[in-house]
């Protein structure tokens, strides 16, 4: 084997070795046995990686989804989380068209308040969020020195107020097909989000409960039976047979949440306002009396995620009445 820079071999396997942030790193090549060719072409794809560098959007961006997605193989990190990571940081997105040519060392907060300011209030939110996460990393790792992020304000959000009342829950219910009526239920009995309950399958019925995992969370939970939850699943299994999930297709199949959705739209009845399948999770929250027990149903990690983004205030809050007597 040629003498190269950083090819070391040791107990009969060959490694790549650099020296990063004062730390010595060792990249397995292949074993002794290996054909030569093999361990080069590994070779020269390590020195690549380290000779490209991380000081700009694009470059720092592949090696970061690189290590996201070990998350997600991992269970850290839900894929729909990576895949918005992945839109916010791709060659065609915004954040590449303002910062894609620049080092990022040199880009200043007040441009990233720019950013914010002249985008679209919610969705330059989300793409600062990912910069912010990403910048932040790269920092830990010696990429970067500085993230531009740090103490910029982000736009203020007005949280979604619409409560579906029980009317309107009613005539939409009544408009839909019977798979869609299926989803509005157990979305509105349990709280848990559109993915979680198309993931839900009848292996997850059992005596006392259905259990069900948060995709986004990677929570567990345990929902034990209403009279209501239970008919929702016994109706689904007796009109069809065939298939592993509560919500699915006539072959079985499951169904994805866009088609879900878009079949939502078209099965939306005229003259009631407009609502969105995940707004039955507010109102799941909002008609249980327990504030704390809705916050264990949606999967929150704190009661003022439920409170603030969940409970809906036009349903008017239930507050005692002062018992006290004037002079008492």
């Amino acid at each position: 084997m040629q003498k190269l820079k950083g090819l070391q071999l040791k107990k009969r396997t060959w490694y790549y070795t650099v020296t990063r942030n004062k730390e010595r790193k060792y990249h397995l090549l292949g074993s002794i046995d290996a054909p030569e060719s093999e361990i080069l072409e590994a070779y020269h794809k390590w020195v690549a990686e380290y000779d490209e560098k991380k000081d700009r959007l694009m470059p720092l961006s592949r090696i970061w989804l690189a290590a996201r997605q070990r998350e997600v193989d991992d269970g850290l990190l839900s894929p729909k989380t990576l895949n918005e990571y992945r839109k916010h940081l791709a060659e065609h997105a915004r954040l590449n068209q303002v910062f894609g040519s620049r080092l990022l060392d040199s880009i200043k907060p007040m441009e990233i308040q720019e950013y914010l300011d002249t985008g679209k209030r919610y969705q330059s939110n989300r793409e600062v969020a990912t910069l912010a996460a990403m910048l932040g990393w790269a920092r830990n790792r010696g990429h970067v020195q500085f993230n531009a992020t740090d103490g910029v304000e982000r736009n203020r959000e007005i949280p979604r107020d619409r409560y579906v009342s029980d009317e309107e829950f009613r005539i939409v219910y009544e408009a839909q097909p019977p798979q869609l009526q299926d989803l509005m239920m157990i979305i509105y009995l349990t709280g848990l989000r559109i993915n979680d309950v198309l993931n839900l399958r009848f292996a997850d019925c059992f005596d006392e409960w259905l259990y069900a995992s948060e995709g986004k969370t990677g929570k567990k939970v345990r929902f034990l039976w209403s009279d209501e939850l239970k008919a929702v699943v016994d109706r689904s299994r007796r009109r069809q047979p065939i298939g592993e999930f509560i919500i699915r297709r006539v072959d079985g199949k499951q169904y994805k949440h866009r088609h879900m959705a878009k079949e939502f739209r078209k099965g939306f009845p005229v003259g009631v306002e407009d609502f969105k399948l995940k707004d039955l999770r507010a109102k799941s929250a909002t008609d249980r009396e327990d504030p704390e027990m809705a916050s264990y149903a949606l999967g929150h990690s704190s009661q003022s995620i439920t409170n603030r983004h969940y409970l809906r205030n036009q349903k008017g809050r239930l507050v005692s009445a002062l018992d006290r007597a004037i002079g008492s």
